[in-house]
């Protein structure tokens, strides 16, 4: 999105956590604040530093700490298909709606944490606490076993449910925080 407001269709060619180029229909001239989306990155503000012919450069205005957390989703995101986690999976990933979360620990400690990705059989979560592997959490009204750990985050494995009605995906993405 541009300082005026528009929004355009672009797509990142090369990204690091304080920059990227990006591949756009528009030229935004060099000096000209941005505000890129990206698909499991989410919302980044910059400004633009140069101007090449498919599109531009844009210098991240971000924290130390977003600039730590986009390192650890671009590292992620780089070595995903090396580790084979696809293959792996019980069942399909997908992006939920509402990422933020309540993660409720097995002695009550309320922590936010932020959602990767949600499947019928458990979640992606990206967090600073990492409950011990084996632990039992609750996020939202899902209630899980921490199953793996990586860096930024871990993994969780929906607990079986009594009730069975609703999917675990459905509940995420309508009650995703109490």
């Amino acid at each position: 999105m541009l300082a005026d407001g528009t929004e355009h269709t672009c797509c990142s060619i090369d990204i690091s956590p304080g920059s990227a180029a990006i591949s756009a229909d528009v030229r935004p001239p060099r000096g000209t604040r941005i505000i890129l989306y990206l698909d499991r990155l989410g919302r980044l503000e910059g400004e633009v530093q140069r101007v090449f012919d498919d599109g531009f450069a844009i210098s991240f205005s971000v924290s130390d700490a977003k600039k730590r957390r986009l390192a650890e989703d671009l590292t992620w995101l780089a070595n995903r298909d090396l580790a084979d986690f696809a293959n792996k999976r019980l069942s399909a990933r997908v992006e939920p709606a509402q990422q933020s979360a309540t993660m409720v620990l097995e002695d009550g400690t309320l922590r936010g944490v932020t959602l990767i990705d949600v499947s019928l059989s458990g979640l992606g979560v990206r967090s600073e606490l990492l409950p011990p592997i084996g632990s039992v959490i609750r996020i939202g009204v899902n209630r899980g076993r921490v199953v793996r750990h990586f860096e930024g985050g871990f993994g969780l494995s929906f607990a079986q449910d009594d009730a069975g009605r609703a999917s675990p995906s459905e509940k995420i993405t309508s009650n995703a925080m109490d």
